[in-house]
């Protein structure tokens, strides 16, 4: 079994190591509570999740920045695309659909509880795949928490959490 936690997997700014961080900083994050650290994220959309942005990494097809706080795994970035679509992505692999399945509807309630009523999700559903969308259109964001199975042979699962800036 994954050694993340769902909840501590989606949210958490804090891991040890977070690369371009000073400790005051760190310190600060590592004091928010969950749901401060999704609002934050959020929020951060409107500038281009700038205070994430660390180390760039360009190709031809986009420029994307690894992110200096990690939210799922240990793979997250945040991207520009051709069209200038702004998003940070972070994804996680499982051994099992039923422990990829379990975080994803975790993550999904604890965001949600996290950023209220005003929030609507809607989920599209597809043979191994399955992704819930959540948008409030007065926020500069949308968030997409993704379920699928990929071609790793030992972790087929994959979670991942969008947020991208509309």
């Amino acid at each position: 079994m994954n050694n993340y936690l769902p909840t501590t997997l989606l949210l958490s700014f804090a891991l040890a190591g977070c690369s371009g961080m000073s400790s005051e900083q760190q310190s600060k994050v590592d004091a928010m509570s969950d749901c401060e650290k999704v609002t934050a994220l959020v929020r951060s959309a409107d500038n281009g999740f700038m205070p994430l942005k660390g180390a760039e990494v360009s190709s031809k097809f986009m420029t994307s920045w690894n992110a200096k706080a990690q939210l799922v795994g240990d793979n997250c970035k945040v991207v520009e695309t051709s069209d200038g679509t702004m998003q940070y992505m972070c994804s996680a692999q499982y051994a099992t659909e039923q422990e990829a399945q379990s975080v994803h509807d975790e993550a999904q309630m604890l965001t949600q509880r996290c950023l209220g009523d005003k929030w609507q999700a809607s989920t599209n559903e597809a043979p191994r795949s399955r992704t819930t969308t959540m948008e409030n259109p007065q926020e500069p964001a949308r968030i997409l928490l993704t379920l699928g199975q990929g071609y790793d042979k030992r972790k087929p699962w994959i979670v991942s959490f969008k947020v991208v800036r509309q």
